[in-house]
C-alpha cells in the first residue's frame, strides 16, 4: 500500500465515515517511518509505542473528548482480555494497511469484520493464489 492509498483510507475513516478515533495496528512496522508524512487535517497522529494505555484513555475520554486521533500501534493487536483500550476500540474504528484491505477497498467492501474469516487461510498459500482463492470462496458462499 503506498502513501496515497494509506492517506485516502484514513481520510475515508475520519471524514467520510465520521470516526473520531481510529486504531491502526502495524505488527511489521511497515509504516512507522511514514507517520510523519501522513497529512490529515485536524487529526492527531499518535505513535502509541511511547505512551501508556492509561494516559491514552485519560486523554481520549476526559481531556479531549472532541479531537480526532489516529492511534498507531507498531505491534500486534492484543487479545481482548489483555487490551486496556478495548472499550474505546469498540466504539471506534480499526484501520488495516495490508493486501486484504486493498482488495476490500477495490471491491467497495468497507466493513473489515470479514478479515477474521480470511486470515487463517492467508498463512497457508502463496499471496496471489491465496487472495484469489479466499475471495473466490467467500463470494461463492454469499
Amino acid at each position: 500500500m503506498n502513501l496515497d492509498q494509506l492517506t485516502n483510507g484514513l481520510k475515508q475513516a475520519f471524514f467520510e465515515e465520521g470516526h473520531r478515533i481510529v486504531f491502526w495496528y502495524d505488527p511489521e512496522c511497515d509504516f512507522e517511518s511514514d507517520l510523519s508524512s501522513i497529512e490529515l487535517a485536524d487529526v492527531n497522529v499518535v505513535n502509541v509505542n511511547d505512551q501508556s494505555s492509561l494516559g491514552i484513555k485519560l486523554k481520549l475520554e476526559l481531556e479531549d473528548t472532541q479531537g480526532k486521533y489516529l492511534l498507531y500501534f507498531p505491534n500486534e493487536e492484543p487479545a481482548p482480555e489483555n487490551d486496556w483500550l478495548l472499550d474505546i476500540k469498540l466504539y471506534s474504528r480499526s484501520f488495516y494497511a495490508d493486501r486484504f484491505s486493498i482488495i476490500f477497498n477495490d471491491l467497495g467492501l468497507h466493513q473489515q469484520s470479514l478479515r477474521e474469516h480470511f486470515w487463517p487461510h492467508e498463512k497457508n498459500s502463496s499471496p496471489v493464489k491465496r487472495d484469489s482463492m479466499v475471495l473466490r470462496n467467500w463470494f461463492s458462499q454469499t
